[in-house]
């Protein structure tokens, strides 16, 4: 898998526009965090890998409450493998620690954002704190990151787990990084400010991120052999092959859960 992948457009194109007509940038705007802050983290080196994926299969393992969110009529589910640094939930400091997760894509009260069928973590306190006070489905993993000047390696074993694991490797050519624009894909992708997940008594709450707008950059896939989409029953071939990474990241400030249904 090596050829190069496509820059992330200059302006967006009509046929790249999405069906759902989504207010897409008001999400991203702090005013829209209508609860109390709760934390901040700095998400780096990021990788964004992902498949296309039938909106049936999808539909199946979504909450009904949230709406499959598309674009151009097609569903994706993403990888996203990276570095959490500065981690703090109100006073509680954790140490960096890497993180990947597996997400799709939904929208709920004309809200967007990502709904997670796992999270992978290096850290056990991160995931005791993230199943215990906002119920997602995260697990302790085996994860080691090797980086060179401008490429990674990276490893991840679930824990009790042979089926789910991770082995990867990219790198970011010289390029300057831009920030996605609205109506591409890459936009779609990526500019996200809500998490979605859902409690014991089945309602399903929203969790609001704010940042700036990503600062991404085109990646070159090296090498991917994973088995996280088999572990959360979607089966997938070739990712599509807009490859994005983000080495800087963003400083992320978190907020406390609003109850959607």
């Amino acid at each position: 898998m090596t050829k190069e992948p496509p820059m992330i457009p200059s302006r967006g194109i009509d046929h790249e526009r999405t069906e759902t007509q989504l207010d897409r940038s008001t999400p991203a705007r702090r005013e829209a965090c209508r609860t109390r802050s709760t934390g901040r983290q700095t998400w780096r080196e990021l990788l964004f890998v992902h498949w296309e994926v039938s909106v049936d299969v999808l539909r199946r393992l979504v909450p009904a409450p949230l709406s499959i969110d598309t674009f151009d009529g097609r569903a994706y589910i993403g990888l996203v493998p990276f570095t959490m640094h500065d981690v703090r939930f109100g006073p509680v400091r954790v140490a960096d620690f890497l993180e990947t997760n597996l997400r799709t894509y939904v929208h709920a009260e004309g809200v967007p954002g990502v709904w997670f069928f796992s999270l992978d973590a290096q850290s056990a306190f991160a995931v005791w704190g993230a199943r215990t006070f906002y119920r997602l489905p995260y697990f302790h993993a085996r994860m080691e990151c090797g980086k060179g000047s401008r490429s990674w390696d990276y490893r991840l074993q679930r824990s009790g787990e042979s089926n789910a694991a991770l082995d990867a490797r990219w790198t970011i050519p010289e390029a300057e990084s831009h920030a996605a624009v609205p109506g591409t894909l890459g936009h779609f992708l990526t500019e996200r400010y809500a998490l979605y997940g859902s409690k014991r008594n089945g309602h399903v709450y929203r969790l609001r991120v704010h940042h700036t707008a990503w600062p991404l950059q085109p990646a070159r896939l090296e090498r991917l052999v994973t088995t996280l989409p088999k572990a959360a029953g979607i089966d997938v071939g070739d990712p599509i092959d807009l490859i994005l990474a983000s080495a800087k990241g963003v400083a992320v400030e978190t907020f406390a859960s609003e109850r959607v249904t």
